[in-house]
């Protein structure tokens, strides 16, 4: 951990930093504009404009605050305020109030995104689209990210509502369930 300024608190063995906070682990990078850890780096909380990045880049959140804490080779985050969150792999760029998420080996297994929830991605036939909900909830075994919760799908010439909205990842398929409607918009002739 490196930063403008650092104090050691040994009663609680946290390091807290202020200005310039930047922290280096195994498996993640993070900065921030205040931040504290313990000394055993298995706890950490950040907070001002925090950015990490796990796997070179490959997985990034942008954020207001972040907690990580690890035990054994899992790694699970709290970021609250989520202005980005995206992950290579999922081929998804998020955004929510809170997102909460399990890493082992640097590698996001499940997600849970909660409030004012955003999505960006693109389909199996190449449109851009645009889902958003209440909760979204990533399951990497699985291979889906399924949006809960008044959960809509826009895309151009079409919105598609439903209470619960599958997006599979691998395939980029989306389906929907419970109350769907599609709405399609003509082209109208000139």
């Amino acid at each position: 951990m490196v930063s403008d300024t650092l104090v050691y608190d040994p009663g609680a063995d946290m390091i807290r930093a202020e200005g310039n906070v930047k922290i280096t682990g195994q498996d993640m990078e993070a900065v921030s504009k205040r931040g504290e850890a313990s000394v055993d780096g298995t706890f950490m909380r950040l907070s001002g404009d925090v950015d990490a990045f796990w796997e070179g880049g490959l997985r990034k959140i942008r954020c207001d605050e972040m907690e990580s804490e690890t035990k054994d080779d899992d790694r699970r985050i709290l970021a609250k305020n989520v202005k980005r969150f995206e992950d290579a792999e999922m081929n998804v760029v998020l955004r929510a109030d809170e997102v909460r998420g399990l890493l082992r080996e640097g590698v996001f297994v499940t997600l849970e995104a909660r409030g004012n929830v955003k999505a960006d991605t693109t389909t199996s036939d190449g449109r851009p689209t645009t889902v958003t909900s209440k909760r979204a909830d990533y399951n990497k075994p699985a291979g889906t990210l399924v949006f809960y919760g008044e959960a809509k799908a826009v895309q151009p010439g079409r919105t598609l509502t439903a209470d619960r909205i599958i997006y599979r990842l691998e395939s980029g398929r989306i389906e929907a369930e419970g109350n769907p409607r599609i709405v399609v918009e003509m082209e109208s002739e000139s």
